[in-house]
């Protein structure tokens, strides 16, 4: 089938639209999985596999970065994803799913609406000459190649449940701000377990798309037996429209379809204008700039032979003051794919050279939500810095991109419970780091976050700004920024003051501004690994400070756990399980629950089961204590107990030497300004830890596990805790489980790191690297 689609297609000369074979069937040196037929404007990232069948046309590769629209296969007509919704007034019917869950729409003429009148952007449609016309035959499928097809699609659908419990495990943190339960089927999804794969196929299609290029939507056409749907793509939702039977369809609206689809400009196609197609001129950036952004941007491999190809293209940040004023920087292209669904905020951080400062900053693209009483990021930043908050990276250029929103279907009777409209926004940072998991030290660690949480009370305190996203990715330790700073560069006092090994507290796009007015923000956000157990376990719970701060311990619990030395060994994959922990209570709600065994964490006054060294094991054990009187639960006598000393009279003290006096006492102290961090600063500089530093140096290369997805385990196998043991003693030599000492508290690297080097150089006091 694919043969013939591309045969035909290609033969009726579309314009800027060229189909070649990208299906991986029977070759065991792809990693990922790619459709079957890729559609792209030319041939100039089109690369052979070698690969290719006697008989059939050559099997090629093409990077999801430089794809136009993807074409997906299927022999059979019961490997249809989706139902045709019935409707007694309109047989014409259009279905639209969307990212959180999604409803159904029935439209007139919803057939020609994927692209339709209205972007073929005034052109006047000629005659399709030969566009699929007379060529029947092709979509006739053939018996000698039925029996084939369906294996191969049998093996195919295997390879996507594999690649899908990979993808599924191979990080323990959730790109996603919210965690729901599995959704219940759609009145339009086929229940079918193929079906329920397939579905996945093409969202993963989707992504990584997306995820690989700047768009504001994608198309796909997906081909079962002698049927066919049209989908598109936003961050909202997907429109899927009704099926047809293309070989007997009396308006040929395939053949329509694909005529339109080459009459578009790149805009018309999805493609974001903000972002170049054509590659830099060497003038642009620096060799020194550019070698820089390359590194950063990883180059990692589309085969397991073939180094993926990148290049220099600009990019444009909108001023902060006023969106329509545009500042160009420049990037590594195609950037990594990050984002493993092709909803939500599909938040994507990377490195970009401004030809204004000549200094290469931290730039972020994402789609925002709309909720009111949420403001820009770029508007909270501006806030932190009039009210002097520390440990805030300076702002560059940032806001809304004008004239780029999701689909809304706010307006539409059928779309109840929909998600709102998402904006893209992009800004920049002007301070390099590296994320708070590259730490070298548990000393580093600890300085880090007690650092951002010095900027989150300052933030709360001075500026009535709430984070209400800490966690492992949203702190950063700050390099040697004279590393990103061109030979020319002006001075700016702003950035090169910034000491490295600082930590940063980012990502302020969900935060609020307390208090709030009007109706209290009760929607649970954050990064479900550390979440507070009180805002997993009550749903309703309005968020307060001392969720974050709960927040910022499971960050360092999290952090040692999977990133340090220590003597946990298979004890480990039960500890991590805290953190992934979701339990569907709630029949009524998409929400999930968690948060219990964090509960029984902070509850519990057992030391905690797993060594590091002398003083994180201190910080670690006495934590749960700060948090607990918030999860105590004290017998009615008690209350009345301290209510009638109250009334009696009695002083302070002896207020304070009854249960309930106590609880309230330790709630009082748990929101307190300053005494989070300052039981952080404590354990920094107690006698004898800070001369231990100058240890560092012994450490000098580190074997590390090679990482072919990010993390090295799934959380709860048996493999959790297996390179942890791996590396050599520090200090005294004596083996972390039995006797940890001081120097490992200063002196050592993360075991488990997201890069793929095969060795990480420590080198005392420098950097880790891009």
């Amino acid at each position: 089938m694919a043969s013939r689609f591309i045969k035909a297609a290609n033969g009726a000369n579309l314009p800027r639209l060229i189909f070649v074979n990208t299906s991986t069937s029977r070759n065991p040196t792809y990693e990922k999985l790619v459709p079957d037929v890729t559609g792209v404007s030319d041939m100039t990232h089109v690369r052979p596999t070698g690969n290719s069948v006697k008989g059939q046309e050559e099997k090629v590769e093409v990077d999801f970065g430089h794809s136009e629209l993807i074409v997906e296969f299927k022999s059979k007509e019961s490997h249809d994803a989706f139902n045709d919704l019935v409707d007694t007034k309109d047989e014409s019917e259009q279905e639209v799913t969307s990212g959180n869950g999604g409803s159904t729409e029935v439209e007139p003429g919803g057939q020609e609406t994927s692209v339709g009148q209205e972007q073929s952007n005034g052109q006047e449609t000629p005659e399709r000459e030969g566009v699929l016309e007379g060529d029947e035959e092709w979509l006739l499928e053939e018996e000698e190649l039925l029996e084939e097809e369906e294996q191969l699609e049998e093996e195919e659908l295997e390879e996507v449940e594999e690649f899908a419990e990979e993808e599924e495990s191979s990080d323990g943190q959730e790109d996603t701000r919210t965690h729901t339960k599995t959704s219940t089927p759609l009145s339009f999804e086929h229940t079918s377990e193929a079906s329920r794969t397939i579905r996945g196929q093409l969202a993963t299609y989707a992504a990584a798309q997306c995820g690989s290029q700047f768009r504001n939507q994608a198309f796909c056409l997906f081909i079962f037996g002698q049927f066919a749907r049209f989908i598109r793509w936003d961050r909202s939702c997907a429109v899927v429209s009704a099926r047809f039977e293309y070989t007997q369809s009396p308006d040929n609206y395939l053949a329509d379809f694909l005529h339109r689809y080459s009459l578009l400009d790149d805009e018309g196609r999805g493609k974001d204008p903000t972002v170049s197609l054509e590659a830099c001129s060497a003038e642009d950036c620096p060799p020194d700039m550019a070698a820089l952004l390359h590194k950063a941007n990883k180059a990692k491999h589309t085969s397991a032979t073939k180094p993926r190809e990148v290049e220099l293209r600009k990019i444009f940040i909108p001023d902060v003051e006023d969106p329509n004023i545009l500042h160009p920087h420049v990037i590594s292209y195609p950037l990594p794919f990050t984002t493993p669904s092709p909803f939500g905020r599909a938040t994507r951080p990377f490195l970009a050279y401004n030809p204004a400062t000549q200094r290469i900053v931290f730039a972020k693209d994402y789609w925002r939500a709309t909720a009111e009483g949420i403001p820009k990021e770029g508007d909270i930043y501006k806030k932190l810095k009039e009210k002097a908050v520390r440990h805030i990276p300076p702002f560059g250029h940032g806001n809304d991109i004008s004239g780029q929103r999701t689909i809304s279907l706010s307006e539409c009777k059928w779309a109840q419970g929909a998600s709102r409209p998402l904006q893209h926004y992009r800004m920049s940072l002007k301070v390099i780091g590296v994320p708070l998991i590259k730490f070298k030290s548990t000393r580093m660690l600890v300085s880090a976050v007690a650092d951002a949480m010095e900027g989150h009370d300052d933030a709360f305190w001075e500026a009535n700004i709430l984070h209400r996203d800490i966690s492992a990715g949203n702190i950063l330790i700050t390099q040697n920024q004279a590393r990103f700073r061109g030979k020319n560069a002006p001075e700016d006092e702003e950035v090169d003051t910034i000491k490295a090994g600082q930590g940063l507290l980012i990502d302020w796009d969900l935060s609020v501004v307390v208090p709030v007015t009007g109706s209290l923000r009760t929607e649970r956000t954050g990064t479900w690994q550390f979440i507070s157990a009180a805002l997993l376990i009550r749903q309703q719970c309005l968020h307060a400070i001392e969720d974050d701060r709960e927040s910022s311990f499971y960050v360092i619990l999290y952090s040692a756990l999977r990133y340090s030395k220590h003597g946990g060994g298979e004890q480990t994959a039960a500890q991590l399980e805290m953190f992934d922990e979701a339990c569907d209570l709630d029949l009524d709600s998409d929400l999930l629950t968690g948060g219990r065994l964090k509960h029984l964490l902070i509850l519990d006054t057992k030391p905690y089961p797993i060594k590091f060294n002398p003083q994180l094991d201190a910080i670690i054990a006495r934590a749960p204590a700060f948090f607990r009187p918030r999860y105590t639960f004290l017998r009615k006598k008690e209350k009345d107990k301290y209510i009638d000393l109250k009334i009696s009279g009695a002083d302070n003290d002896q207020l304070k030497n009854t249960k309930y006096g106590e609880q309230l006492a330790g709630l009082e102290r748990m929101r307190a300004r300053g005494t989070w961090v300052a039981y952080l600063r404590e354990h920094l500089t107690r006698t004898g830890r800070v001369l231990m530093n100058g240890q560092a140096q012994q450490l000098k290369y580190v074997q590390v596990q090679k990482r072919k997805r990010g993390h090295s385990e799934v959380p709860g196998s048996a493999k959790a805790a297996t390179p942890q043991n791996k590396r050599s003693k520090v200090g005294s030599g004596a083996p972390a489980a039995t006797r940890p000492d001081q120097a490992i508290f200063d002196a050592e690297a993360a075991t488990v790191t997201e890069r793929e080097d095969s060795v990480l150089v420590l080198q005392g006091n420098g950097g880790t690297g891009l």
